[in-house]
């Protein structure tokens, strides 16, 4: 859902906003994989997401890194993406939202590694 909003009084120039809570766009663009989200929580710092991934070991550490760049992209302000992933024993991962956008494709720091 989005809204049309003002920024700044400026009347002339309106925006379309997304107005849903961080939470719920999170929960929707996590839907896209594998797995059932149980639980989503975003700080001023964190954002934490629990599911329950239903595919094989291989394809969630081949998602994993796109489902923390959805996250981040839901909520750009955290500082860590974390993902409790429910098994039959729970697996926690953590990556600062600094070194997932210098891991990620497109980066300017891959791009400059990868021309030297």
């Amino acid at each position: 859902m989005s809204a049309l909003t003002v920024k700044n009084g400026d009347s002339d120039n309106p925006v379309f906003e997304d107005i849903r809570r961080p939470e719920f766009r999170i929960e929707n663009d996590l839907g896209l994989f594998d797995g059932i989200v149980h639980d989503v929580r975003v700080t001023n710092d964190t954002a934490s997401v629990s599911l329950e991934y239903l595919a094989g070991e291989d394809s969630f550490w081949r998602d994993y890194a796109k489902m923390s760049l959805a996250v981040l992209e839901d909520a750009p302000w955290v500082s860590r993406v974390e993902i409790v992933y429910l098994w039959g024993r729970n697996v926690n991962v953590s990556v600062s939202s600094g070194d997932l956008l210098k891991a990620s494709p497109g980066s300017s720091r891959q791009r400059s590694s990868r021309t030297r």
